[in-house]
């Protein structure tokens, strides 16, 4: 009888011994499998988590994780800690990074099809006609994605930035005090522009702008408004000149490895992809309101901040060298084998403008 009751209490604890193990093993499963389903995909940004372009790669990130329901997660390096931002293209190729923050003004022959919108000086004021006109350009020229291909990336983000604003060490209240001003600009298309108002353009590294400015080496830095304030050239150059017509027709664009993007689940992918909604609402709002609080903090800190005349603007976008930079792209597009680039100029012009008339109706 005894016999009886000890084994029948070794087979209750082997028992339990066994439901513990197997509890245990199922926990432990569960645990790894939860594991897995976070993916990480790592972010090179180029800019401060600070302004505008930092307030959109927060705003990404969480849209991002929130669309993917938290099985996708963003690891952001700032301020080109782990890539500088000339070096990112090639980065996302090569799948050093998964994604990017990719300017095509740094890649002028790389990304030359995508450069061409440098070469329409005016645009639409309104942040939702802004992202039409360009993203309407975007999905009717196949050209702009195959080159983007051709670097084993796909766009997945489109961020805008505010119109293009001068900041310089010298008064500055029109058009014509570009005479002789020794400017720094991002792009070579700018540069020939800045030349043919009267200045004497200057390339400088982005990095170097603000002690080339406290130091005299240039008098001004010709970029987006937000950039300025984001990386606070208007301490050295007080003078601030801009229009909410001289718009930023460049996109900084979002991009994600191709191998990286293939090798995703296809829900994952749509809730990435489904979260550009919500990014450009977000983001809109923003846009909307960046402007005013540059002004206000800028005349706050005793900058000078002159809004362009019609007069002026018109200058600007009417200057010849608009065209022959037109032209010269045309036929230089001709010599690299892109046999449509007047048609791909056409359509972007007709995008352009039809957002400016629909503002002005």
């Amino acid at each position: 009888m005894n016999d009886r009751k000890l084994f029948r209490g070794k087979m209750i604890l082997a028992g339990s011994m066994i439901f513990l193990v197997t509890l245990s093993m199922l926990l432990m499963n569960g645990i790894s499998v939860a594991a897995e389903k976070v993916i990480t995909l790592i972010y090179a940004e180029s800019g401060p988590p600070a302004g505008l372009g930092g307030n959109f790669v927060k705003i990404m990130k969480e849209e991002i994780e929130k669309n993917t329901d938290g099985r996708v997660t963003l690891e952001v390096y700032w301020q080109g800690s782990l890539l500088k931002g000339k070096e990112i293209l090639n980065g996302v190729k090569q799948g050093m990074v998964d994604m990017g923050y990719v300017l095509p003004a740094y890649y002028p022959k790389q990304l030359f099809i995508h450069n061409a919108f440098a070469l329409f000086p005016e645009g639409p004021t309104k942040f939702a006609n802004l992202s039409r006109a360009i993203t309407s350009c975007y999905e009717s020229i196949p050209d702009f994605g195959k080159e983007m291909g051709k670097w084993n990336q796909k766009v997945l983000f489109m961020r805008f930035m505010l119109p293009m604003a001068l900041c310089s060490t010298k008064p500055f209240t029109g058009f014509d005090d570009f005479s002789g001003l020794r400017v720094r600009a991002s792009s070579a298309n700018y540069l020939k522009a800045l030349k043919a108002a009267g200045a004497t353009p200057v390339s400088v590294p982005w990095s170097d702008c603000y002690m080339a400015l406290q130091t005299g080496t240039i008098d001004a830095v010709f970029t987006n408004y937000d950039g300025i304030f984001a990386t606070k050239l208007d301490e050295p150059a007080k003078h601030i000149f801009t229009a909410r017509e001289l718009w930023v027709p460049m996109p900084i664009f979002v991009t994600i490895n191709l191998n990286k993007w293939n090798s995703l689940p296809e829900d994952i992918q749509q809730g990435i992809l489904k979260a550009n909604e919500a990014v450009i609402a977000r983001f809109s709002d923003l846009f909307e309101l960046e402007w005013d609080r540059i002004v206000m903090s800028q005349k706050d800190r005793g900058c000078t901040v002159t809004e362009a005349s019609g007069e002026d603007i018109g200058k600007w976008v009417n200057l010849e060298a608009w065209e022959e930079l037109k032209e010269n792209w045309v036929a230089e597009a001709e010599k690299m084998g892109v046999e449509n680039g007047h048609e791909i100029l056409v359509t972007m012009d007709k995008f352009i403008s039809g957002e400016i008339r629909k503002e002005k109706e």
